[in-house]
């Protein structure tokens, strides 16, 4: 944590180095009356210039511009967090007014549109300016005058941050699609959704959402976009949490209620779109269902971390920088606190800090199953007939796995398959045939596996899947895929009518405790029960199952 903020302190100095010197302050005096509850203050910065913040949509109306040192160069009056309304520059030597919205396709300004910006000449700075605000939204506008070379540097250095998170966030999330196909791990598509409408959101709220293919027809709607992409980050993000923390499982209290809120998220986004209008209630509803399932989440993302669940302590580094950004950030957009440029920058790092560090132990659990398959390779542990790992390997392999999945909350599946009426193709063709036929059902098997999963010859026409970071109802599918696989793969064998078929157990580490062998031993009893229900069917344990036998 201490290298991180270093590394955000170092890529700040720049811009508050050319946020520097002595530049003119601002008097502003509203020509109307306030509302009671708008808070208008002054706010000096460290080493900035002076800011004038008008409070929220209270500030709409006419406002008087006073320079103190106009000085004789030209300098640009600053606006920031101008969204969704108009806003209109009346200077004493034109006395034309200059209307402009942030994002008009039509305005034309220095810079990117961070900011709204307004050209001042050194005659116009002499006289009192004329300020109207029309149809802000309810935030904080912050008025700042500063030379126009010092703003181009400053506007630079924040364009270049918001591209390297940016290009960051899109990074991260082409990682996870990639590793959510390898490993046929689908959950981590959820992910990269979330990456990618963070994305969405950050470029909806800059405007740089310009910048990119058919940008120019989005731009009136930034807004809009940055509303919906907040809103499917949020319905992406909790399932996702839920998920990566096994929450359904071990506490589905909880989970139900962050599913709920993600559903309240859900149907504001649909509100969203077809709204004519972003009406203020919008916001206030997804905002409260976000903070609400925020809450839940951090409660039993800490109680499971009390517990020592590996990926409960990760999901708290990399989670809480978030949520502490933003409730920052709502907090000056309420105008509870006054709003800083710093504070502007913190959330989208914050963001690609937590996409970096759920990214990583994503790939560090891929990596240790996938650690754990090449363990097998080069050594005597291998099936010679199928190339498949051995039993041995098996117990060594479910021993390490089920460690990790106790270490991360992640249940580990377990697939017994037993070939149906094997002992009739040995007897009528001979060895030579059964074996061809084994390694046909062992090929039939691996197509449907995920690069993560692990199959093993367990003797005979006995064969184990282990299945990492998979739900009872996930491992019952994929047995469900791997008979039909085994049925219609192989009806014949070098050309010879067999007409294969495989009884297939479901076992979980979710439903049996203890040790490998019990695992083994529910999957096995599985299997039973499939023959005795007629073959070529699935059979999933049921927790107490095997209590209730003996």
């Amino acid at each position: 944590m201490l290298t991180i903020g270093a590394w955000l302190l170092a890529l700040f100095a720049p811009l508050a180095a050319a946020a520097g010197g002595d530049p003119p302050g601002l008097r502003i005096e509203r020509l109307a009356s306030v509302a009671a509850d708008a808070p208008v203050w002054v706010a000096r910065e460290a080493r900035g210039t002076p800011v004038v913040t008008l409070g929220g949509s209270g500030g709409n109306g006419w406002w008087r511009i006073t320079i103190d040192d106009p000085g004789d160069r030209a300098r640009v009056l600053v606006l920031a967090d101008t969204y969704g309304g108009t806003v209109t520059l009346v200077a004493a030597d034109t006395a034309v007014p200059v209307r402009a919205m942030r994002f008009d396709p039509q305005l034309r300004q220095p810079g990117s549109r961070h900011r709204l910006v307004f050209d001042l000449s050194a005659a116009a700075q002499r006289a009192p300016l004329l300020l109207h605000l029309d149809g802000l939204r309810s935030v904080p506008i912050r008025a700042q005058l500063v030379a126009a070379d010092d703003y181009a540097r400053e506007d630079r250095m924040r364009v270049r941050l918001s591209t390297l998170v940016h290009g960051g966030l899109l990074v991260i999330a082409a990682t996870a699609i990639t590793n959510s196909v390898a490993l046929r791990a689908w959950p981590l598509l959820l992910f990269a959704g979330w990456a990618i409408a963070m994305t969405g959101y950050l470029l909806g709220m800059s405007g740089e959402i310009e910048a990119i293919p058919g940008g120019a027809v989005l731009l009136p709607h930034s807004l809009r976009v940055a509303y919906l992409s907040a809103q499917v980050g949020v319905v992406l993000a909790f399932p996702f949490f839920v998920w990566f923390l096994g929450l359904r499982q071990k506490m589905p209290r909880s989970a139900a209620a962050i599913h709920g809120c993600a559903a309240a998220v859900l149907v504001m986004f649909v509100v969203t779109a077809v709204s004519p209008a972003l009406p203020s209630w919008i916001a206030n509803i997804s905002n409260t269902a976000l903070m609400i399932g925020q809450a839940v989440l951090v409660l039993a993302t800490m109680r499971l971390a009390w517990q020592g669940k590996r990926n409960a302590r990760f999901l708290l580094l990399a989670w809480v920088p978030t949520i502490l950004a933003t409730q920052l950030r709502a907090a000056g957009f309420a105008g509870w606190i006054p709003i800083a440029d710093w504070t502007e920058l913190v959330y989208p790092f914050a963001v690609l800090f937590a996409a970096l560090v759920l990214n990583l132990v994503l790939a560090a659990s891929a990596r240790s199953v996938a650690d754990a398959h090449r363990s097998l390779e080069g050594r005597v542990d291998r099936d010679p007939l199928t190339g498949l790992a051995n039993r041995a390997a098996l117990a060594r392999a479910a021993t390490q796995q089920l460690q990790h999945a106790a270490a991360t909350g992640q249940p580990l599946g377990v697939l017994f398959l037993d070939v149906d009426r094997f002992k009739p193709i040995n007897d009528n063709w001979g060895h030579a045939y059964g074996d061809a036929v084994l390694k046909a059902f062992a090929d039939a098997v691996r197509a449907e596996l995920r690069s993560s999963d692990l199959l093993a010859r367990y003797g005979g026409e006995e064969f184990v899947v282990l299945l990492p970071a998979t739900q009872p109802e996930q491992a019952a599918r994929m047995a469900e895929r791997i008979r039909l696989r085994v049925q219609r793969q192989c009806r014949e064998v070098d050309t010879r009518r067999v007409d294969l078929t495989v009884s297939i157990g479901v076992a979980s580490s979710r439903d049996v405790s203890g040790s490998v062998e019990a695992l083994l031993h529910a999957a096995d009893s599985e299997v039973y029960r499939a023959k005795r229900d007629g073959r070529n069917c699935v059979r999933m344990h049921e927790p107490g199952l095997l209590n209730a036998a003996g």
